[in-house]
């Protein structure tokens, strides 16, 4: 699966499009929306064919935090926002309207 595959299931999720995900958003609404995307990124990216591992393993580089790493050089972010943005989307899940709609987007990034 690719970011832009991941994109455009999150993009249409929230009714948005997926273009705007790789910007900074100028919103609140668009910025939720881009953490979200950031934090489908860590989860399903498989982040070893974008950015391999230099001594020809099959993990990716930054492998010791996760996918942080790759996916903040991928949106140019440093790794803390992407933590931050990680932490955030973690934070609302406790509202069940909301982990119902994570839920289906992990569901349809997973099938």
């Amino acid at each position: 699966m690719t970011h832009n595959e991941i994109a455009q299931v999150v993009a249409e999720s929230f009714g948005r499009s997926p273009r705007s995900l790789y910007t900074r958003p100028k919103r609140l609404k668009n910025g939720l929306v881009r953490q979200v995307f950031v934090y489908m990124l860590v989860q399903f990216l498989p982040l070893a064919e974008y950015y391999p591992a230099r001594n020809g393993s099959t993990r990716a580089s930054g492998a010791k935090d996760g996918n942080v790493r790759p996916v903040a050089r991928l949106m140019r972010l440093h790794p803390s926002g992407v933590r931050y943005m990680l932490e955030r989307v973690e934070d609302r899940r406790d509202d069940s309207d909301f982990d119902a709609r994570l839920t289906a987007i992990e569901d349809k990034l997973a099938g």
